[in-house]
């Protein structure tokens, strides 16, 4: 009897253990990934592209190391991708909610996760399976933070610069997302589908034409236009003054100035004659091209810039002044170039020389106004016929 009741006990206890052990090794419940996207940088066949991989893991799942490793995987078809170049750690980013970071990349045909240099609770170790298209992400920290339950996982993947991960197929693609749970390979996972194009990209031309406005006016008021002939009358010439245009009665020469050229526009000055302002019927008689500053009483002739202007873009004056003047907006007067002062700073000669540029760029609203000076000596020869003409020349790069 007491053998009977002994036997019933050990099969009882038997049949507990039993039982025991099956619960404790029960599987993980499979459950698939959540809200999935793999955004492209191209879709185009034959382009690299980089790959930004976003899911939700399933309710209740996080992504640790309690028990078992757990493993992402990220699988590109193998016919619609093909893998190539050398990966690098840059190449990934890896965040669970925390931003985890990448410390070695293994690539080949059995590529293994080395965690040997792993000395934070956030390290994740790479392979790159380059035979069948598979990236996977392994902790390796034995104190690696878990990340939430049903975390959103956001995984980028630079498939353009040092590793490759190319469009291989035109059509409906597969992204196979994979995650080993608790040591239950494939335990949960998801689709994300892709669509491989044979064009991403529309080429949009257009064409501006060149634009430029190269105005001369002659007038007595600032910002004034021709109502009459180009001439500049400076009238009788006396060794008491120079005579100069600015003074309210002598015009002054302004040009006007807009262009869309992106190398910007030069304006060159010369003169019709090597000796000066010449008198007409004895051109032996002239008043010669003049440098520097002119004076009363002294025998000279030339043109200054006064001032420049414009709305947007740089004019710059050159050569023909001595006060450096550059507008960018409004007016930079000259100190130097007045109905009182004149310095004439280069000489004309029948070589253009460069008066204006717009700093090779584009300009809208230039202006710029040009004194036109003379001077005469007790022994100038008297004549009524002095003259020269001054070809102004505007030039654009486009």
């Amino acid at each position: 009897m007491k053998t009977k009741i002994f036997n019933l006990i050990t099969r009882v206890t038997a049949i507990a253990t039993i039982a025991s052990s099956f619960y404790m090794v029960s599987p993980v419940k499979a459950a698939n990934f959540d809200t999935m996207s793999d955004t492209m940088t191209r879709l185009a066949n034959g382009q690299t592209a980089d790959h930004t991989v976003v899911f939700d893991l399933p309710s209740t799942i996080t992504f640790d190391v309690s028990g078992n490793t757990d493993v992402l995987t990220v699988d590109f078809d193998a016919t619609d991708f093909t893998v190539g170049g050398t990966w690098v750690v840059g190449d990934f980013t890896f965040n669970d909610g925390t931003a985890r970071t990448i410390i070695d990349v293994d690539e080949g045909v059995s590529p293994t996760a080395d965690c040997s240099t792993s000395s934070t609770t956030n390290d994740i170790a790479v392979t790159v399976d380059t035979d069948g298209g598979t990236f996977g992400f392994t902790p390796c920290d034995a104190t690696f933070a878990a990340s939430g339950a049903a975390a959103t996982v956001t995984i980028t993947i630079d498939g353009t610069t040092n590793g490759t991960l190319t469009n291989a197929a035109t059509g409906s693609s597969n992204v196979a997302l994979s995650m080993t749970d608790e040591g239950s390979a494939a335990a949960h996972t998801g689709d994300i589908y892709v669509i491989i194009v044979d064009s991403d990209q529309v080429t949009v031309t257009a064409d501006v034409n060149p634009t430029m406005t190269f105005d001369l006016d002659t007038s007595i008021a600032t910002g004034g236009d021709s109502s009459s002939a180009y001439t500049v009358a400076l009238g009788t010439l006396s060794t008491g003054s120079v005579s100069t245009s600015g003074d309210g009665t002598i015009h002054m020469v302004g040009i006007d100035l807009d262009a869309n050229a992106s190398g910007g526009m030069v304006v060159t000055v010369l003169s019709a004659s090597a000796n000066g302002m010449e008198s007409t019927s004895t051109p032996a008689d002239y008043l010669d091209h003049s440098a520097g500053t002119l004076a009363a009483g002294t025998e000279g002739y030339g043109i200054c810039v006064h001032r420049v202007a414009t709305t947007t873009g740089t004019l710059v004056a050159a050569a023909f002044d001595n006060d450096s003047l550059t507008a960018t907006a409004g007016f930079d007067d000259s100190a130097l170039c007045t109905s009182g002062a004149h310095q004439l700073g280069t000489a004309l000669t029948t070589s253009a020389q460069n008066i204006l540029n717009t700093s090779s760029g584009a300009i809208s609203g230039g202006r710029a106004e040009i004194l036109v000076k003379a001077a005469i000596s007790s022994t100038t020869p008297a004549h009524d016929d002095y003259q020269d003409t001054l070809t102004f020349i505007a030039t654009g790069t486009f």
